[in-house]
């Protein structure tokens, strides 16, 4: 009981703290709610992890394979961006049990952030944040007459060819709106004994765009 109250005043207060830091920086109406269950969501993931396991104990397995689900970003592990991202990760030497993380919807946006500022900066010809943060939209952002590129490589040589270009990476296109974000797809999955998440239903970005824009 004491561990479940734990991570539950844990979750809440974590999800207030986010929900405060968002209406300071101007966040509101549905915009700051999705936003506050999303970030706090991501951020307890990890953060609450040894709260969460105590809590699976503390009401048995069975029970939180039961009762309990989840949400968290969605991304399918299919198309030729994540073909690239995988083969690359695979063939890792110093990533352990690299196959655990193909599928990981975290590991490939945060492997498409990493590209995508590679990219950015790649255009612009500076290394300097100031300088490549206002090029990230140029480089993802879909347009006519622009070049589909799904790696590093491929959009490096685009860019010296003086193409413009459309980085479509491991989770899929990212296209930011007027607050930078890019709004994607979320599962809800159902915890099973073995600590694996079996996905209930997905939430994609076209049903979520209305409520953001």
């Amino acid at each position: 009981m004491r561990a479940t109250f734990s991570y539950t005043a844990l979750r809440l207060g974590l999800f207030v703290v986010v929900f405060l830091v968002l209406y300071g920086a101007g966040a509101r109406s549905i915009l700051l709610l999705g936003l506050a269950l999303v970030i706090s969501g991501v951020i307890s993931y990890f953060v609450l992890s040894p709260q969460r396991n105590a809590m699976a104990g503390a009401i048995g397995k069975s029970a939180l394979s039961q009762y309990f689900v989840a949400e968290q970003p969605y991304a399918p592990a299919s198309g030729p961006g994540w073909q690239v991202f995988n083969k690359h990760l695979l063939a890792s030497a110093t990533v352990p049990k690299p196959a655990q993380w193909s599928t990981d919807s975290y590991t490939m946006t945060d492997y498409d952030s990493v590209v995508v500022m590679a990219l950015a900066a790649t255009a612009v010809n500076s290394t300097n944040p100031a300088v490549w943060n206002a090029s990230i939209p140029a480089v993802t952002e879909p347009g006519p007459g622009k070049t589909v590129v799904t790696s590093f490589a491929a959009g490096k040589a685009a860019l010296a060819a003086g193409k413009k270009i459309q980085y479509v990476g491991a989770s899929g296109v990212i296209d930011f709106n007027k607050w930078h974000n890019s709004g994607g797809s979320f599962e809800i999955g159902a915890y099973q004994p073995n600590g694996d998440l079996t996905p209930v239903t997905t939430i994609t970005a076209a049903e979520l765009a209305p409520l953001i824009k």
